[in-house]
């Protein structure tokens, strides 16, 4: 356990410290090192960072070599020595004591007394005994740290050719350097995990099938792939108790993987105390290059901390050589766990020593180095001047870290400058919304209400930032609860105040009615504040409609303007990177509805492009806002849903949902609730879904209810899956509601749900089909309105010979599943492909299995079902289920009673 890995008596934040190592895990590293030593006599030396494996690899490769049939292997592992530089007793000592005693048998000698050949010999001739005939394997490890004498005897027995010798050192000193000289010896090098084996051994450590692709991600990129590292972060978690696990996968939400105590304790424990105070130095400050605060190390402190492997030199981006802690991760366990006090004290050394240099150097006009500073100087309570949080202001906007431009904002806030004050508590409220700081947040409102409470100050301001001003303090109101009512009264006095002299002003005013509108669900009266098609002749007023043209996307989306709708979200969002201008949340809240376009339309891989790019693009801070908004994460999930991947969709909204508890500046969990909802009832998990089907039913202001008749769709789906309720009735509820907010697509897939439940009801709404039809974007309206007319015609909806069903299907509208108990969610999820007429190479690529073991979960399948082979499962599905399609000539019965759904009724 942890406990465990920390007992190293050597030195270097990893160094002796041997994770748990499944060797699975680098199948093909070990297939190297193996084939590396085939050859009898052959030695290799496994180079890499302290934690990476090395010896594990290198003892897993013996083991391998000893569990041949022919030749016979004696294996002899040497552990790591216990101090650098050690002389021969501790190194072959300790395993071979033979070697040490006198001639005549009494005593041991010492190591000055016979010459460094006779030990060699004596080696040698101990080794050979002890393999009593077979041949030898040693294993030695940390061959850096050897001293002279133990150097040149690993030399002597890989030159010997009489024994298989495979070795590790993270760096070309000692032995390892004497090793290397000869050109026989092979040297392969040891690096970081890769992404999927990273997965790989953290699953078999956590005993799961695989971790969260977010939270892999998250872990990999703080370890730097050092499997040593991860394993104590994932052990970390788990003791603290935020590791979740479910469905064989295993997750942390964002911001609870903090950098685990036991580096913090490593790094007090292996240092002196003014190593220690050094070491927090370093942490607090690195990349240390600027010479006022080189100075501030102890250079006899910093060279045994480099010689301990907890710091390291390195040349930074500008030139100059920087000294740094060792690993990311120890600087980021040093900072989190050290006391406050000693924070302050570090801080305000940094910021006092940079701040005598400035007189004599260019800090003030180097944008980075004056940053330093004025971290330096916010983190010590210092008082700086306006003039420096002013530069820093607007050097960070280029793209930082938000909660550092948030901390300068409200620093600058109370600036004499009646506009630079409006222009930075204009940034504090957007970035402390974004980043769900309610107490920083209340901070820049009060801000704001002071600036526009000041009518002297306030009327010197250009139109378009009072137009602002007041506009978030609207918004605020919004979010804070205010009735809608209320806010387009308040909206409405902004846009009195304006008179007709400013258009930019006015498309403020227009575009946060819309959006905002959209926000509550009013879609149809958010549509008619939709902006002009045509593009206005200034970029600014582009730009202020940007937000409103993507948010009118989704819209346009639910009314089956699909092509419309794509343009224009893509337009939206290049316009908004034009120029020069600060980069907000809103850039990314724009990709999000472009790849909503995509997904409504039905083309997965454009999708699935789309979110790449919104996690890829943009710049530091704008990347930042995108990781904690959950825009990329609910994208994948509804991906994963439109693609049956159930599993998949069900564990990335379980994960966000996790995540979003505490802060949800999107609004986002009643749609990740319905999904979530739906992949559960498709899995066969029915009394979770139900569940997740009542907290899909809240309404919440934000994005889900902009995409309301979506996430009804998916609701509605969720009951037919799970036959509870009256899905049929709650369809005629849908199609009626999107009929009167005038969202064409989402009626016709409301009453698309209702063909499905009845074929008389399916009769009474055809013409209406046909009609909503026309009006939409192809396939999705000719493909709906088809399979509609082959219900009436006789055909059962869920006939998977239907072209119609795996046209449906293509364009993620799944038909739900008959029930059948007896299957797993996983044997479901095959099933549901393999009736379509689906190959099992597209299962497996799609669900991301072996080809083998669709297979096999497809024999499963037959078995439970009672069928022979595809044909036979396309048979029962057609005909052997247990789907209630009520009409008036014939009727099947479900297993499932139907009665009321407590909780899910038109909105």
């Amino acid at each position: 356990m942890v406990e465990e890995v920390f007992e190293s008596s050597g030195q270097g934040l990893f160094r002796g410290l041997t994770p748990v190592f499944d060797t699975s895990v680098m199948t093909e590293r070990l297939k190297a090192v193996v084939a590396a030593v085939s050859q009898p006599g052959a030695s290799v030396l496994l180079l890499g960072e302290p934690g990476a494996g090395k010896s594990r690899l290198a003892e897993a490769a013996a083991y391998t070599l000893e569990a041949q049939e022919s030749p016979e292997f004696f294996v002899t592992v040497m552990s790591t020595p216990p101090v650098e530089t050690s002389g021969i007793a501790a190194v072959f000592g300790f395993y071979f004591p033979e070697i040490l005693e006198g001639e005549d048998g009494s005593g041991f000698l010492q190591s000055g007394s016979v010459s460094p050949q006779v030990f060699a010999t004596r080696l040698m001739n101990a080794i050979r005994n002890r393999a009593a005939g077979r041949e030898p394997v040693l294993v030695v490890s940390d061959v850096h740290a050897y001293g002279p004498l133990p150097a040149f005897l690993l030399e002597h027995l890989v030159r010997s050719r009489a024994l298989r010798l495979i070795a590790t050192a993270h760096r070309l000193t000692g032995a390892a350097s004497r090793m290397g000289r000869d050109p026989r010896v092979q040297r392969i090098t040891v690096g970081p995990l890769s992404l999927e084996e990273a997965d790989l051994f953290l699953s078999r450590r956590l005993g799961v099938s695989h971790i969260a692709t977010e939270t892999l991600r998250r872990w990999h990129a703080a370890t730097a792939g050092n499997s040593y590292a991860l394993g104590v972060l994932a052990l970390s978690c788990e003791r603290r108790g935020v590791l979740r696990r479910n469905r064989g996968l295993a997750w942390v939400p964002r911001g609870a993987d903090d950098a685990p105590e036991e580096f913090a304790v490593f790094a007090r424990e292996a240092c002196s105390e003014a190593e220690l105070r050094t070491l927090e130095l370093i942490a607090q400050a690195e990349p240390l290059l600027e010479t006022p605060l080189l100075q501030l190390v102890d250079p006899g402190c910093s060279a045994s901390l480099i010689e301990k492997g907890l710091v390291r030199k390195r040349r930074h981006p500008s030139g100059s050589i920087a000294l740094e802690t060792a690993h990311p991760i120890l600087a980021a366990a040093i900072r989190e766990h050290m006391n406050r006090a000693r924070q302050v004290e570090l801080s305000a050394q940094l910021f006092h020593a940079l701040d005598a240099d400035r007189s004599h150097s260019t800090l003030i006009s180097t944008p980075q180095l004056l940053t330093r500073l004025v971290v330096f100087g916010l983190d010590s309570g210092q008082d700086l001047p306006t003039a420096w949080l002013s530069q820093a202001f607007a050097f960070l906007q280029g793209g930082s870290d938000p909660r550092l431009l948030l901390r300068v904002s409200l620093e600058l806030i109370h600036s004499s400058d009646p506009e630079e004050a409006a222009v930075v508590a204009v940034r504090a409220a957007s970035y402390a919304r974004l980043l769900g700081d309610h107490q920083r947040l209340q901070l820049a409102i009060a801000g704001i209400r002071d600036i526009t409470a000041d009518l002297a100050r306030f009327d010197e301001l250009p139109t378009t930032l009072k137009t602002r001003l007041r506009i978030l303090l609207v918004e605020h109101g919004f979010w804070e609860g205010s009735r809608i009512e209320s806010v387009l009264l308040e909206l409405q006095a902004v846009k009195d105040a304006l008179g007709d002299s400013d258009p930019v002003s006015h498309e403020m005013v227009r575009s946060s009615r819309l959006i905002l509108l959209a926000y509550d669900g009013r879609l149809r009266e958010a549509a008619l504040e939709s902006p002009a098609p045509e593009s206005a002749s200034l970029i600014n007023i582009e730009w202020v409609r940007a937000p409103a043209r993507a948010v009118n996307a989704l819209i346009q989306q639910q009314d089956g303007q699909l092509d419309d709708a794509i343009r224009i979200a893509e337009e939206a969002r290049v316009l908004s990177l034009l120029g020069d201008r600060v980069p907000t949340g809103t850039v990314d809240l724009q990709g999000f509805c472009l790849f909503f376009g995509f997904w409504a339309s039905g083309s997965r891989e454009a999708g699935r492009q789309s979110l790449e790019e919104l996690r890829e693009s943009g710049s530091a801070d704008v990347q930042a806002v995108v990781y904690l908004s959950g825009l990329v994460e609910s994208g994948s999930a509804l991906l994963a849903a439109q693609e049956a991947r159930w599993r998949d969709a069900a564990d990335q909204a379980e994960q966000l949902l996790d995540g979003l508890k505490v802060y949800d500046g999107y609004g986002l969990r009643p749609l990740l609730h319905a999904v979530h909802a739906l992949a559960l009832a498709a899995l066969g998990e029915s009394e979770v879904a139900v569940s997740e089907l009542r907290r899909a039913h809240r309404e919440e202001r934000g994005v889900s209810r902009a995409v309301e008749g979506f996430r009804r769709r998916l609701m509605v789906r969720t009951m037919q899956w799970l036959r509870v309720g009256d899905p049929a009735a709650e369809a005629l509820r849908m199609a009626e509601w999107a009929r009167e907010q005038g969202v064409r697509l989402v009626e016709l897939e409301a009453l698309h749900m209702v063909a499905l439940e009845s074929r008389s009801l399916a009769r009474t709404i055809e013409s209406r089909a046909r009609e909503l039809a026309t009006a939409i974007d192809q396939p999705i309206g000719d493909v709906i309105v088809s399979h509609i007319e082959k219900i009436i015609a006789g055909v059962h909806p869920t006939d998977v010979d239907e072209p119609e069903v795996r046209l449906l299907s293509e364009l993620g509208l799944w038909i739900p599943l008959p029930l059948s108990g007896g299957l797993s969610a996983r044997e479901r999820e095959v099933a549901l492909f393999a009736s379509l007429g689906y190959s099992s190479r597209f299962i497996a690529e799609r669900l991301h299995l072996s080809v083998r073991t669709v297979d096999t979960h497809l024999g499963h399948v037959y078995a439970k079902l009672g069928v022979e082979d595809r044909d036979g499962l396309r048979q029962w599905f057609a005909n052997d289920r247990q789907f209630s399609h009520r009409n008036g000539d014939a009727q099947a019965t479900s297993e499932a009673p139907r009665g009321e759904f407590p909780g899910v009724s038109a909105a």
